[in-house]
Formats: structure tokens, C-alpha cells, sequence
């Protein structure tokens, strides 16, 4: 399933992710971890342990798989469209650091262009990951790194960027507390989203869990500041995904207060109050809340018209597929496969003739690659994902799947 890297230029990508690239590090023996990980991202520079090198290099199989953009652009890669990956690495000596040179050669093998911003004094970003467990998510621990410093908005990283062909999709890696971009209240990222969008691409920013106890954080009403950031950038964004947490707690940040007869109701109330808020121009929106077996998705043309929001329920529904981490990267990647496949949604998008079925399908697609993903293990991270010819058949086939070796059988997977 894996492929060599094409030759490629930066003009031939149509997914290009930004932001935080790292080496995801699964250990049940993490003593650390029962102090502090909860159920969302924790970032702890204090807590930081040491990256043994012979964890990469003699047992990488069971222990490190690629996080961040890495659970987005090489599935975007290897379904079939051109994607590429924009972040910034440690170095050693004249080479990357050995974190570093893991996620380069994900990339290779799986046709990821990699555009890097080398790091002569951070390291390559790593999280360590506390493995699901009963009622509980995998859970983040996350450190200051390399990515800290990336300045996309620099004029040489700026250059870059914007070799892509119009109507490319900028995927932008939201963390809530990368030093560099974060900076200025988020008003530093809201100038590089607002230049992009005019130059005519699709924008994105991809929040996180900003919370060690999200359920706690909820029932709390507590503001958290990294999702206050996001404020100056939404008016500037094409599409705006959350998870149904994140939502909740960006909701509470931002000082709504969305009452409703059920979540579902909350949902689609929060979604219609990001396009009364932030919908400021007339350029046309995606909204959306990922919500398990659900999405909920609202389309804003340029003209003000509104589809939705509707909710598309997923036909893949894996056992306990909620509880692993990268289950709503990959139900991203899985929309822009669909979306960057048929260049008709872009026109559509621009013109205000988006319908129903145009954000259904991409839905399912998401759904679809999500259900893959969530098979994977430690070994073959990317094993389980399918050419989108196998997807885009059983999409239009409208057949319900519920059992793992059932569905990866009829995408023709072994």
C-alpha cells in the first residue's frame, strides 16, 4: 500500500497541512502519564522525559507511529490525492534528529511532499501516548518543540505556500499554544488565513482538545485561552471542523450560551452561530461538528444562502472506534480526498451551488476513512487505507458495514 515519493513540485499539491508534524510514542510502562494524563492534550514542558533513541530504532513497530499532520496528509497521499506536509524539524549535526528523520521517511514512503523548516536548538515534536483504556480516549502528552518557532507567516515560509494552485486546501494544525503563531492573540495567524483565502485558497484551522478533563471543563463553563485564539482567525477560514467536545468548550470560551431539546439541537444552534458571527464577508463557509457516528455541517454561500445544518450519519461504524486518537484527522483527510477528487466542489463552493448531496458524500467519505484509519495498529499505521476508487464504490453503493474484516475486505484490503 505504501508508495515511493513521486517527484512532485510544491504547484502539484492540493492538500498541503501545516503546522505540528510529530512522532507519536505509545508506552504502557510511561510512569509519568498516571499523574497527567487525562482525556484530552496535556503540554508540560516540566514533565518531559528523555526520547531514548533504541525506542525508534529497535522497537518503532510497537511504540512510535506519526502524529499531527501525520494523521492527515499521507492518508490524503495514498487514497490518491497530492498532498504535502509544511512543518519544521530538530537537527543533528548536518542531519535531522532521529525524531525528525522517522517522520521524513513516513513521508517518503507514503508520498508525502515534505516542505521543512529546519531547527538548529528545538527538537522534532513528540507526544507520548496513554493507551485507551476502559471509558477513556488514548490521551496526549505534548512538549515545546521545533513547530514552536514555525513562522508561516515569515516571507521565505509565506513564498512557499503560496506556489500552491488556487483552490488548494491549507490545512492549518490549530494547537492553542505554539508560541510563534499563537502570538499576538491570534491575530498573527488571522492575517496569514485572511491573505490566503484572498489569494483564492481553501483555508482550514483544525483545533484540539485544549483540556486534560474535557467533560470536567464543560460542566465547568471554563474558559480556556487557547480556543480564545481562534476568535480573530474564523472570519478569515473556507471550512471550520470541531470535534463535538471541542465545540462545547469553544462555546463556553467564547461566552455562548447554546440551549437546546437535545445535543444534536446544541449542535446545529452552535454551528449557525459561527455563521451569524464570524461569516463577515462574501466569501462562502463550511462548518462543521464531528460528533461520533455523526457530522453536523453547514454550507454558507456568498451570497448568505445556508444549507443545513444537516447531520450525515456514518455507514462504518467500527467498535469503539471513538476511543483512538486520529479518528477526526482522518475523517478531515477523507472529505478532502473526496473534495480535491471532483474538481466540481470547488467550483460549486465559490459559485453558491452547493446542494445537499454535495456535502453529504464527502461527509461519508470522512466517515469511511475514518473507519479505516481507527483499524490500524502500531505496525501498519497507514495499512488499512484504500485507493479511492475502492472507497468512492462502496460511498456509491450506500451498504452499511459494521464489522472491521467485512468492510476492509470489500475495500479490497488484506
Amino acid at each position: 500500500m505504501l508508495q515511493n515519493t513521486p517527484e512532485k513540485k510544491i504547484s502539484d499539491i492540493s492538500v498541503l497541512v501545516v503546522g505540528t508534524t510529530c512522532c507519536d510514542i505509545t508506552n504502557p510502562d510511561f510512569d509519568f502519564f498516571k499523574n497527567i494524563a487525562g482525556d484530552g492534550l496535556v503540554s508540560d514542558s516540566s514533565r518531559m522525559v528523555e526520547v531514548k533513541p533504541e525506542w525508534l530504532e529497535l522497537k518503532k513497530e510497537f511504540y512510535v507511529m506519526g502524529g499531527g499532520s501525520l494523521n492527515i496528509a499521507p492518508l490524503v497521499s495514498i487514497a490518491g490525492t497530492s498532498a504535502g506536509i509544511l512543518t519544521s524539524l530538530g537537527t543533528e549535526g548536518k542531519t535531522y534528529d532521529i525524531l525528525g528523520r522517522f517522520m521524513l521517511n513516513i513521508m517518503e514512503k507514503t508520498g508525502t511532499y515534505p516542505i521543512i523548516i529546519p531547527h538548529k536548538t528545538l527538537p522534532s515534536s513528540s507526544s507520548f501516548i496513554r493507551p485507551a483504556q476502559p471509558g477513556k480516549r488514548e490521551a496526549i502528552f505534548h512538549a515545546p518543540n521545533a513547530v514552536d518557532d514555525l513562522d508561516i507567516e515569515s516571507e521565505s515560509v509565506f513564498a512557499k505556500i503560496t506556489q500552491l494552485r488556487p483552490g488548494a486546501i491549507v490545512h492549518y494544525i490549530y494547537s492553542g499554544f505554539i508560541k510563534t503563531m499563537d502570538s499576538e492573540e491570534g491575530k498573527k495567524l488571522a492575517r496569514v488565513m485572511e491573505k490566503l483565502k484572498k489569494l483564492g485558497y481553501i483555508t482550514m484551522v483544525d483545533p484540539h482538545t485544549l483540556s486534560k478533563n474535557p467533560k470536567k471543563s464543560i460542566s465547568d463553563g471554563e474558559i480556556i485561552e487557547g480556543y480564545k485564539l481562534i476568535k480573530p482567525v474564523l472570519p478569515h477560514l473556507s471550512w471550520f471542523f470541531s470535534s463535538e467536545v471541542e465545540a462545547k468548550m469553544i462555546a463556553n470560551s467564547f461566552g455562548y450560551s447554546i440551549h437546546g431539546k437535545n445535543q444534536e439541537d446544541k449542535n446545529k444552534k452552535f454551528l449557525l452561530r459561527l455563521a451569524d458571527e464570524f461569516c463577515t464577508d462574501n466569501s462562502p463557509r463550511i462548518f462543521g461538528i464531528t460528533a461520533g457516528e455523526d457530522i453536523y455541517i453547514l454550507y454558507q454561500s456568498p451570497y448568505g444562502k445556508r444549507i443545513g445544518p444537516i447531520s450525515v450519519k456514518s455507514r462504518y461504524i467500527i467498535v469503539d472506534a471513538n476511543k483512538f486518537v486520529g479518528a477526526g484527522d482522518s475523517f478531515r483527510a477523507g472529505f478532502e480526498v473526496e473534495w480535491t477528487q471532483d474538481r466540481t466542489y470547488f467550483k460549486k463552493f465559490q459559485a453558491g451551488e452547493i446542494k445537499e448531496a454535495d456535502l453529504e458524500r464527502p461527509c461519508l467519505m470522512g466517515h469511511l476513512l475514518a473507519a479505516c484509519y481507527v483499524t490500524r495498529t502500531p505496525s501498519s499505521q497507514y495499512g488499512n487505507i484504500p485507493e479511492y476508487q475502492n472507497m468512492d464504490k462502496i460511498v456509491s453503493s450506500g451498504t452499511t458495514f459494521s464489522e472491521k474484516e467485512t468492510l476492509l475486505s470489500a475495500l479490497k484490503i488484506n
